[in-house]
């Protein structure tokens, strides 16, 4: 008795040649990686003996656009932002909208 080898996903593969690039480029496209992904800053927190010190890896953001919350002992940061930049030329060929937010929260010791 032979054994062969079957599997059956590279044989409806070679059924439609391309039909899986074809999907490979649209979840693969940079609005799929760049803009579906969901962004949340890195951060750092330091203690000094009377401080925090928290660093947030966020560019382009300025500290005016952080929002700053301290309930109890849970600080939460968060930020809304989004980019109305006016183009008067209508002749791109691809542009999308600019939005922006992001929510971390983190429990301070007591």
């Amino acid at each position: 008795m032979t054994l062969v080898k079957f599997n059956p996903e590279k044989r409806n593969a070679s059924l439609l040649p391309g039909f899986n690039d074809v999907f490979d480029t649209i979840f693969n496209d940079t609005f799929f990686n760049d803009r579906m992904v969901t962004r949340v800053p890195a951060v750092n927190i330091s203690e000094t003996e009377n401080n925090y010190h928290v660093e947030l890896a966020a560019p382009g953001l300025k500290k005016e656009d952080f929002k700053l919350n301290l309930e109890r002992n849970n600080l939460t940061i968060s930020v809304e932002q989004s980019a109305n930049q006016e183009d008067n030329q209508k002749n791109y060929s691809k542009r999308e909208y600019s939005y922006r937010s992001f929510v971390r929260s983190f429990t301070l010791p007591d």
